[in-house]
């Protein structure tokens, strides 16, 4: 497999998998209400561990996507090449956040009481899981910033693709700050901007995918 299909791939089927697994497999319901999510995952761990494995695995395929793109721009030397060196370290920070994700959600689901798995999912928020919709924000307004630059990807000339992928960051970033300064828990889910960010980061990775898939070189 050639690194183009690969990107592909990784771009288009791993926000698939992920948006599938967290909407129809996953028990929990990431309410920020730590005893509430971890009451659920253990009531159902099998479901719990698949909804975990491909919505974790999804994310960092689609992460892995993202290196191979910031990489290949950062390699290339263009305008973009300083924005996409910062995405390229970003994104591997995220697939690092993505494991330790798994990590604590397989402890969680099969913890021997609630109240210790409410305290690895607090762990576990506190470790990393906190402050990912503003590092993942900042990665995806790097990315749209430098393929904008480049002038690659677009749609009939239009720089569609890179203002959608910027639109996605800067929703996460504010949707963050909104979590974090009100009386909700701070989670990406938990207001308007952390959803529109969210969805917004897996629908243009699966455009960006199908347009490298599409691409002459």
């Amino acid at each position: 497999m050639d690194t183009k299909l690969q990107t592909s791939l990784l771009l288009i089927l791993g926000p698939i998998v992920s948006f599938a697994a967290w909407m129809l497999i996953y028990p929990g319901e990431d309410s920020g209400d730590f005893p509430k999510d971890a009451a659920a995952l253990i009531a159902d761990p099998d479901a719990a561990q698949i909804g975990i494995i491909l919505g974790f695995g999804g994310m960092a395929a689609a992460l892995v996507g993202l290196f191979n793109i910031s990489r290949r721009i950062t390699m290339g030397g263009g305008a973009g090449s300083s924005y996409a060196n910062i995405a390229t370290v970003l994104s591997l920070v995220g697939v690092a956040v993505m494991f330790m994700g798994v990590a604590f959600e397989f402890a969680t689901a099969n913890a021997a009481s609630v109240r210790d798995g409410a305290t690895l999912l607090m762990v576990g928020y506190a470790g990393g899981d906190a402050f990912f919709p503003l590092g993942m924000g900042v990665l995806l307004a790097l990315v749209g910033i430098a393929i904008a630059l480049e002038k690659t990807y677009q749609i009939k000339n239009l720089p569609i693709v890179p203002v959608l992928i910027a639109i996605a960051g800067a929703a996460m970033i504010v949707g963050f700050f909104v979590g974090s300064f009100s009386n909700e828990t701070g989670d990406n889910g938990d207001n308007l901007f952390g959803m529109i960010g969210w969805m917004g980061w897996m629908l243009s990775s699966v455009v960006l995918g199908v347009l490298r898939l599409r691409a002459s070189d």
